[in-house]
C-alpha cells in the first residue's frame, strides 16, 4: 500500500477564510452514459435539482465572490458543461471578475471556436474526460461518443495552445476501472506525451456504484483521518444549493444557499463549521453521509486538483 503518511498533511490546519476551490455543477444534463457516473445507473436522481444547468444570475453571483479571493471555479458537473449553453460566457466572466478557472468536459462538444474562447480567456485548466486509448474499450465508457472524434478535437486544442501561446494547461483524465480498463498504465502512457498531463483517478462509488472497481486506497482503512473536500472546496450545485460533500446526491446535507446568502457566510457557518469539527474529532459517525462513506480512503490530502495545477504548462 501507498505510505499512509504521504497523502496526509503533517498536521490539520486552520481552514481558509474562503474555499480554495468551489465546485460548480453547471449542467446536470449529458450526452454520454458513462459506468461511473451515478446518473447513469439512477437517472432519477437528476431530477432533484430543480434546474438542468444552472442559470446566468447564480453563476455570476458565485464568480464575483470568488474573484474577490481569486478562488479556484473548478467547472464541472454531473453532466456535460458544454451542454450548458452560456457557459463559455460565463467563464469569461469569471476569468474577468479574477476567479481561476478549471473546465471538465468530455471533448465532444469541443469546437474551434470554443477552444479559442477558453484559451484566449486565459482559463487555468481544461481537462477532457476520455479514459481509453482506443475506439473498443472508449465505446464501453464513454457510451454515445465517438473516441476518433474527441481525439481530434484534444489535437485541435493542443494546436490552437501552441499557436496562440497560451499558458492554459491541457490535461486528459483516465478513471482505473479494471473491469474496462485491463492495463491503465498504457493508457496514460498513450496520452502523457500528447498533452500536457495526465489525470489519473481512483474509482469512487459516491455510495450508490458497485464497489468492484475499487484499487489499492491512498489511506489505511483501519485509520480513518479527516475528508479533505470540507477543508478545501465547497460544492454548488445547479440550483446555487452548496453542499458539504459532492456524494449527496438527494442533497441531504445542504449548509447553505448562495441564492440567499454570501459563500463566505456559508463556509463559515455554524453548521459547516460543525461538521468540520466531527471529522477532526474523528466522530465521523455524526454525519450520516460519512457514516456510510466507502470511498473515503481513496482520497487524498496531498495528490489532488491542486497538484495539477502547478504542474508544468507546456
Amino acid at each position: 500500500m501507498t505510505g499512509q503518511k504521504e497523502h496526509i498533511p503533517d498536521k490539520f490546519c486552520k481552514v481558509a477564510d474562503f474555499p480554495p476551490m468551489l465546485v460548480l455543477w453547471v449542467s446536470n444534463i449529458c450526452n454520454s452514459r458513462c459506468p461511473h457516473c451515478p446518473f447513469n445507473l439512477h437517472s432519477e436522481l437528476r431530477q432533484v435539482d430543480k434546474n438542468k444547468v444552472m442559470p446566468e444570475k447564480v453563476f455570476k453571483r458565485i464568480a464575483w465572490e470568488a474573484g474577490q479571493y481569486g478562488s479556484l471555479i473548478r467547472i464541472t458537473g454531473l453532466g456535460e458543461p458544454l451542454l450548458n449553453q452560456k457557459i463559455i460566457d460565463l467563464v469569461e466572466y469569471a476569468i474577468k471578475q479574477g476567479a481561476r478557472i478549471g473546465f471538465i468536459t468530455n471533448g465532444a462538444l469541443l469546437n474551434p471556436e470554443k477552444i479559442d474562447r477558453l484559451l484566449k480567456a486565459g482559463i487555468d485548466l481544461i481537462e477532457v474526460s476520455v479514459d481509453a486509448m482506443d475506439k473498443k474499450t472508449y465505446s464501453k465508457i464513454r457510451i454515445g461518443l465517438d473516441f476518433d472524434s474527441v481525439k481530434r478535437n484534444i489535437e485541435l486544442l493542443m494546436s490552437r495552445k501552441r499557436e496562440l501561446k497560451a499558458k492554459t494547461i491541457v490535461a486528459v483524465s483516465v478513471i482505473n476501472q479494471p473491469d474496462k480498463l485491463k492495463d491503465p498504465q498504457a493508457v496514460v502512457d498513450y496520452w502523457k506525451n500528447k498533452v500536457d498531463t495526465v489525470i489519473f483517478r481512483k474509482w469512487i462509488t459516491w455510495n450508490v456504484l458497485d464497489q468492484a472497481n475499487f484499487t489499492e486506497p491512498f489511506l489505511d482503512k483501519s485509520k480513518r483521518v479527516p475528508c479533505p473536500w470540507p477543508f478545501d472546496r465547497l460544492h454548488i450545485n445547479s440550483d446555487g444549493l452548496a453542499l458539504f460533500c459532492a456524494d449527496d446526491l438527494k442533497r441531504n446535507h445542504v449548509v447553505g444557499d448562495v441564492n440567499r446568502k454570501k459563500i463566505y457566510d456559508i463556509w463559515n457557518g455554524k453548521k459547516f463549521e460543525s461538521y468540520r469539527k466531527y471529522h477532526l474529532d474523528r466522530k465521523f459517525d455524526k454525519i450520516d453521509i460519512c457514516a456510510k462513506c466507502a470511498d473515503w480512503p481513496y482520497k487524498s490530502w496531498k495528490y489532488n486538483y491542486f497538484k495539477v495545477l502547478k504542474s508544468e504548462r507546456r
